[in-house]
Order: C-alpha cells, then sequence, then structure tokens
C-alpha cells in the first residue's frame, strides 16, 4: 500500500501572535489558560521564549537551538547568519552531551536569520550573563573515532547551573507556556511553518535546504503543509466538457 501524505500542521500568523501575546503573560507570571499564576519558587524563565524564536527564525530542529553557541552566529553579516554544527543528545547512563555534528551531512549549514532572531540574539549578547563559558560534556570525532571530552562553550541558552539544557525540561516548560489554548503547538510546528512558508514562497528544494534535509521528498511529506497546485488545464477542460453555447 502507498503511503499517505501526510498534512503537517503549521501555525498561522494570527494564531502566532495570540501565542505571542499569551507567552507575555506568561512571563509576567499571570494565570494563562491551562496552567495557573506563578506563585513561588524560581521565576519563568524568558529564555523558553528565545529559543522558539530562534527556531522560528531559522527552521533548526530544538536540540540544535539548545546547543548553539555564540561561536556560530554571526550577527554583523548582512544577513546575520547561523552555522548550523551541533545538537544535544542523550546518551543512556552517562546524561546529555553536546554533539559536534549534525544528524546528517545536509543538516551542516548556514542559514540566514529574520530581524526579529537577530533583535533577540542581540539583545542577549548585550547581557553579561550569556557571555561567560558553559561546562559541557561534548561527543567530538578525532581521527574518525568519537571521543567524550570535558569542554567550555558559550552556549546561548544555557540550563541553570551553566550546563547543557535538558530538552525534557524544555519541554516541559513550553508546555506550560502554550497552555490549553496551544496546546497543539510544538517546536516541530515551528519548523513545518518555516518549511511551508519558504516553500510557498521559493519551492520545496529550498526549504528541505533550509531544513537541513538531504532529500526534498522527506521535506514534502512531513514538513510542507500546502497542497501542490496542478498545471492550469482549465482551457483543455472547458473545451472538452463545457456546456455548448
Amino acid at each position: 500500500m502507498r503511503k499517505r501524505k501526510t498534512n503537517p500542521q503549521i501555525i498561522e500568523r494570527e494564531r502566532l501572535d495570540g501565542l505571542r501575546e499569551q507567552l507575555r503573560e506568561w512571563l509576567e507570571g499571570n494565570e494563562i489558560p491551562g496552567t495557573p499564576a506563578y506563585t513561588h519558587g524560581p521565576k519563568r524563565d524568558p529564555l523558553i521564549v528565545d529559543i522558539a524564536d530562534l527556531i522560528l527564525g531559522s527552521g533548526v530542529r530544538p536540540g540544535q537551538a539548545l546547543a548553539a553557541s555564540w561561536d556560530q552566529f554571526d550577527l554583523e553579516a548582512e544577513p546575520a547568519t547561523f552555522t548550523v554544527t551541533a545538537t544535544v543528545v542523550r546518551l543512556k547512563g552517562k546524561g546529555l552531551f553536546r554533539q559536534e555534528w549534525t544528524k546528517t551531512a545536509a543538516g551542516r549549514r548556514i542559514v540566514a536569520l529574520p530581524a526579529f532572531a537577530l533583535d533577540m540574539l542581540k539583545r542577549l549578547r548585550e547581557d553579561p550573563a550569556h557571555g561567560r563559558m558553559c561546562a559541557v560534556k561534548a561527543l567530538r570525532e578525532v581521527n574518525g573515532k568519537v571521543v567524550e571530552v570535558e569542554d567550555k562553550t558559550p552556549l546561548v541558552f544555557p540550563g541553570r547551573g551553566a550546563v547543557l539544557r535538558d530538552p525534557h525540561n524544555f519541554n516541559r516548560t513550553w508546555r506550560d507556556a502554550r497552555g490549553a489554548a496551544y496546546k497543539d503547538v510544538t517546536q516541530y510546528t515551528f519548523r513545518r511553518t518555516v518549511a511551508t512558508l519558504i516553500a510557498e514562497g521559493a519551492d520545496s528544494k529550498t526549504a528541505a535546504k533550509q531544513l537541513g534535509q538531504s532529500r526534498e521528498a522527506i521535506t514534502e511529506r512531513h514538513y510542507i503543509a500546502s497542497a501542490e497546485f496542478a498545471p492550469d488545464s482549465s482551457a483543455v477542460l472547458q473545451k472538452g466538457l463545457g456546456r455548448a453555447s
């Protein structure tokens, strides 16, 4: 049996604006649908929103955003760029590692950043708390072998204690931040939205390159929500099937 093409879910601009407004309420500690107000404990983490903006502004996978270091960005370029080279992985019994290569060869790429992502990164760069080195366990390829090393890396979105941010913790906090009204919106919703917008503005090949996928068909099947527009055959159908005048 042939596989059916999935119908990837994206988020439209109007709904995205509503989500961003709700995220501001969440950051203020206010109650949102499905999530009670902040009453005690650590303040809500504003980096949750910034991580989502990087994914929305680049189309990278969540793990690639969490692994991002400042040396991967050129914020002075025109346009500003993000060189995707690493991701966060979990090794059983060993914890989190910053893997210094991408899932596929196509995944290693340079993507241009829109103004909203650039503004966010410049704001963080000017904050002294986001320029320090973080203790990171890294996986690195040396002479064709994978080695584990202890390293210091200037992470853009560090977890508490200046370490790698745990994707599980990030996803749990994101579920609180999106609440009940946007419970269907994941970071992969943003990734699909990026692919769909680029495919509509250019083509699916460009969208695949943005997402770092080696096969265009995968992007079309799983990430692009737009239906394919058939060539205009209306004149042929009119001539062959139209009512005689």
